[in-house]
């Protein structure tokens, strides 16, 4: 199943409105019975209950202990059997038949054939011997689709595509979508409230202390990839990547608990167990945008992923400027004189290849590990003589949301290869720029807590007489453009005929 269109095709199954039937040992040798109201809440026939009678006695029925029996009939439906002969140790001397119920009455109201026991016919579980149960009909299940999600998420296709389309066909395209569109901008049309202001800080424009044209000296000191991002940044990919963990987590271990035998179930289905049964009047689209949640939370850890690491990659272009070798900018489109153009905007084609192909392998496990299942619960047929169609039968429907262990148990698998993958790059350090004395410790072009347009465009004020020549066309390096003298600070820009290294013990403005 496509995962963008998990909450438009869906599973819908067919299972037995199967009977309880709780009887004494005396039932299966022909006692007599009494299937007065007050026993029989199941409403079950005469004739119906003679034939199981005459089935236990030919010993046509499956038999199952105590403990199987719970186990079997603990789910949200049972595709298995249509009834079951329950054999208590219950004293009725009155009657073999001690109470009947049908799943549809439980499900309404309990969970598990132990509710049904303690509080439709008022008797312990413990008091279970063994069961009786009699195999049901092969019904198929279906696939259901959603027709109204189906128009709306292809109208919104096509709105994409659209929008998409105006973009790349305008006649006039000169987006700002990578550094070197941004260092273009700002060299052709240096802004003038970043004039003389060459080390600018993001954490001076925090704190308004931008825009004096003060002298500042540069302090060297390593930087690892991992202060790049900004706090909220990382809080943001924190929080979404725990929630999908422990959503997964969560889900899991539901899954192997609900099963007696503790095996996971198998990719993209979900046995009866476990399956959370919602309110009757939940309808079918609802519990499918319901079930789709989570791939919500999926594409937000996509796109807050994707801008952690390219505010790793948009650094790291960044300080190469700054290590003496000249560099030409790489552009998005329009490339003038030695300027580059890229098949890839901020983050290179591997790690892009890399995170949609893991991100799309996640959706998809994610589709495969909750979805939703219709449920149409269809009256047992007569077990008498001839049986009808159970197509024709009454039903009931219920909707449920299905959990798949196994899928489950793979998206956690990727989720912590995504740590990994994050995690390991925020330990490398800026490319250490030369300085004036000989040292490489430090680069003043590394961009600690994200980019930032006014420290770009403090970096981008060439000289006067340079600018004319449209240095932007050709190879650049960032260093001093002009030497401090006397109490004369320095300056530092982007340059195309050379710059020198930084002095710590200079300022610059």
């Amino acid at each position: 199943m496509n995962p963008r269109y998990n909450a438009v095709i869906f599973t819908s199954q067919t299972a037995a409105n199967y009977s309880l039937v709780f009887v004494t040992r005396p039932f299966l040798t022909g006692a007599p019975f009494s299937n007065a109201t007050t026993n029989n809440q199941g409403r079950m026939t005469r004739l119906d209950l003679l034939a199981l009678q005459d089935r236990a006695r030919q010993n046509t029925l499956v038999n199952l202990t105590a403990t199987d029996c719970l186990g079997q009939f603990a789910g949200v439906f049972e595709s298995d059997y249509q009834s079951v002969l329950l054999v208590t140790d219950v004293d009725s001397p009155n009657s073999a038949l001690v109470q009947t119920a049908r799943a549809s009455t439980s499900f309404s109201r309990f969970r598990t054939i132990a509710d049904s026991l303690a509080v439709v016919a008022d008797i312990d579980a413990r008091s279970v011997q063994f069961c009786l149960a009699q195999p049901a009909d092969a019904r198929a299940c279906r696939v259901s689709l959603n027709g109204s999600l189906l128009g709306i998420v292809s109208l919104l296709n096509l709105a994409s595509v659209v929008c998409v389309a105006v973009v790349l066909f305008r006649p006039s395209f000169d987006p700002l979508v990578s550094l070197g569109d941004a260092l273009r901008s700002f060299l052709r049309r240096p802004d003038p409230t970043t004039t003389d202001s060459c080390l600018l800080t993001k954490i001076d424009v925090w704190q308004g202390r931008w825009g004096f044209r003060e002298p500042k000296y540069w302090i060297p000191h390593d930087l690892f990839w991992l202060r790049v991002p900004s706090f909220p940044r990382w809080c943001v990919v924190v929080f979404l990547w725990a929630a999908l963990v422990a959503l997964a987590a969560t889900g899991l271990a539901f899954s192997v608990s609900a099963d007696p035998t503790g095996r996971l179930s198998a990719f993209g289905a979900a046995s009866s167990r476990t399956m959370f049964l919602l309110p009757s009047s939940t309808p079918a689209s609802g519990a499918a945008l319901l079930a789709s949640l989570p791939q919500l939370v999926l594409g937000a850890l996509y796109l807050s992923t994707n801008s952690l690491v390219s505010a790793y990659y948009l650094s790291h272009e960044s300080s190469l400027f700054a290590l003496g070798e000249p560099r030409p900018l790489r552009v998005s489109s329009r490339p003038e004189g030695q300027q580059i153009t890229s098949l890839f905007l901020t983050l290179p084609r591997p790690w892009s290849w890399f995170l949609a192909i893991l991100f799309a392998a996640m959706a998809f496990v994610l589709s495969q590990s909750i979805f939703v299942v219709s449920i149409r619960l269809v009256d047992s047929a007569s077990t008498t003589t001839t049986t009808a169609s159970s197509s024709s039968a009454p039903s009931t429907s219920l909707v449920a949301l299905g959990l798949s262990g196994t899928a489950l148990l793979i998206l956690l698998s990727l989720l912590l290869l995504l740590l990994i993958a994050v995690a390991a790059p925020a330990f490398r350090r800026a490319p250490p720029a030369t300085l004036a004395n000989g040292l490489a410790v430090g680069n003043p072009l590394a961009m600690p807590g994200g980019s930032c347009s006014a420290v770009l465009s403090a970096r981008c004020h060439p000289s006067t007489r340079e600018r004319a020549d449209r240095p932007w066309r050709r190879a650049l390096v960032w260093g001093v453009v002009r030497g401090a003298a006397g109490m004369e600070a320095g300056h530092c820009a982007y340059s195309a005929v050379g710059a020198t290294q930084l002095d710590v013990a200079s300022s610059y403005v």
